[in-house]
């Protein structure tokens, strides 16, 4: 889950950044793919993982969704999954331009995909008070593994800001 959002997640937004990406000079159309591409793989590593936690909760007789962690990440699974469907609805036009400019839905997207990798630092920050990661990662190094989530949180807000929301 850790993978499939802190780096899927954020390099997929990412790769539209000219001082972040690893695709720098790369055109638009090639830039859009790997994102498209990068988040499937993110959707799909999620819902491997939350099928894990799933299975894992079943064979040991656990109940499902009873914390804030578990919560907040069933609610990003589902955010993902709506994001997908609806940044697909940029790589196909037509099929929303009867109802929102091509530009505006690249900012609804843009924010909308910002509240998401919120969502899921939120979900990651919950899962760092859990029982076995406060066991397992103490001291200076879990305020490490806390700051590194909200320090990509920062980079990412700012791209957009500057590349999305600064347009008028």
């Amino acid at each position: 889950m850790s993978i499939a959002f802190m780096l899927l997640l954020s390099e997929a937004i990412l790769v539209f950044s000219p001082q972040s990406s690893l695709l720098g000079k790369a055109p638009r159309s090639q830039k859009t793919k790997v994102h498209w591409i990068t988040m499937l793989v993110a959707l799909v590593c999620g819902a491997a993982g939350s099928f894990v936690i799933w299975y894992n909760k079943e064979l040991n007789d656990k109940p499902h969704l009873v914390t804030w962690h578990g919560q907040v990440g069933a609610i990003t699974m589902g955010y993902v999954a709506v994001q997908c469907v609806a940044g697909s609805a940029q790589l196909y036009p037509q099929m929303a331009m009867k109802y929102v400019k091509l530009a505006q839905l690249k900012i609804m997207h843009a924010t909308s995909g910002l509240c998401l990798l919120l969502l899921a630092t939120v979900s990651l920050v919950l899962g760092m008070y859990s029982n076995f990661f406060v066991s397992q990662v103490t001291g200076t190094s879990w305020y490490a593994c806390m700051m590194c989530p909200l320090m990509l949180l920062l980079i990412i807000t700012n791209q957009i800001k500057s590349n999305y929301l600064a347009q008028k």
